[in-house]
């Protein structure tokens, strides 16, 4: 089989990075040429990966495009950004041959047969985990929105990838101060209050506005502070902020730890995202971990579970490429 160029690409709500990746190979996928681009400058997707093609030059024979939503008929409408990507009008818009369409964080799961201790470390000390024929772990990745995907991890690194919308899922509030702040939410947005309403950028900032009318301090309309200006307000010794960023943090561990129950995941849970390595300092402390592991009857089982924190810059990507060798693999074979 000889050497093709492939496009990896990872569009999520706000950014979309594109990348080249050659196929097949050995050993762990490389990327090159990645660049990153502002989804509000452009028109679609099919236009900003033009773009790129034509300003490296690059002739790619296929795909891999990995987006925030569910995949239906090789089409993903966005979640939380209007764009349709569908992997045949790519393939006619970009004279490929195969572009493969995939959730985002299924292709950030491919990502973890090849993440070593270093890009993945674990936040706290956990006991050596046996070798085993298969680990089963799941990713969490808040950040426009809120990603889960689950995987199994098998020998010669091979991974079985489950994509889900678990971030959809209903919020549990556990505290009164949670139970209060839903409430208040579900009065202005709706009767389903999600974790995604709570784990993620805007949900942070949505934490903060609560509070800020729960203090009589303003209205919902006031509009609201972002991550960074809740980050900074915190550091400066603002309440309201420190509060938002301890609620985040356990809504966090929380969810995190709910999927490693609903996906079995005993081999692990991988956090993801800029948002969460940029709010490191304020959510991994003892609070976290213990809310983490309060599960009843497996709150012994739980604490046994390693938390990693993946600080790879770009797992989606490299979880793209891994996928476009099999892909590749697959054509070839067809």
């Amino acid at each position: 089989m000889s050497t093709e160029t492939w496009l990896v690409a990872d569009l999520g709500g706000t950014h979309l990075r594109l990348a080249l990746t050659d196929t097949p190979g050995d050993g762990r996928p490389a990327l090159r040429e990645l660049r990153t681009y502002r989804v509000a400058e452009a028109t679609s997707l099919a236009q900003a990966g033009s773009r790129y093609l034509l300003d490296t030059g690059a002739r790619a024979a296929g795909a891999v495009v990995c987006a925030a939503g569910r995949v239906l008929a090789r089409t993903i409408t966005l979640t939380n950004l209007s764009w349709r990507v569908n992997g045949a009008e790519l393939e006619q818009a970009w004279a490929m041959r195969h572009v493969a369409v995939v959730n985002d964080l299924a292709g950030a799961a491919s990502a973890l047969a090849w993440l070593d201790e270093a890009e993945a470390p674990p936040l706290w000390p956990v006991s050596q985990v046996p070798n085993a024929a298969e680990r089963r772990c799941v990713v969490v990745s808040p950040g426009t929105g809120l990603g889960v995907a689950a995987a199994r991890l098998l020998a010669a690194a091979q991974v079985e990838v489950f994509d889900t919308e678990g971030g959809h899922a209903g919020f549990a509030a556990q505290s009164d101060i949670e139970w209060e702040l839903a409430r208040a939410m579900q009065q202005r947005e709706g009767s389903h209050i999600s974790w995604e309403h709570w784990v993620s950028g805007p949900g942070l900032s949505r934490i903060h506005q609560a509070l800020v009318v729960r203090s009589g301090r303003a209205a919902w309309n006031s509009g609201g502070r972002t991550p960074e200006q809740i980050v900074a307000g915190a550091a400066s010794g603002d309440a309201a902020c420190e509060q938002a960023l301890k609620l985040f943090a356990q809504a966090l561990a929380a969810v995190a730890g709910d999927c490693v129950l609903m996906h079995g995941a005993w081999h692990g849970v991988y956090l993801m995202g800029a948002l969460v390595q940029a709010l490191r300092a304020h959510w991994v402390d003892h609070a976290f971990r213990a809310r983490f592991a309060d599960k009843g009857p497996f709150a012994q089982a739980m604490a046994q579970v390693p938390v990693r924190l993946v600080v790879h810059p770009h797992p989606v990507l490299l979880g793209a490429a891994h996928r476009a060798r099999q892909s590749a693999r697959d054509d070839a074979s067809s």
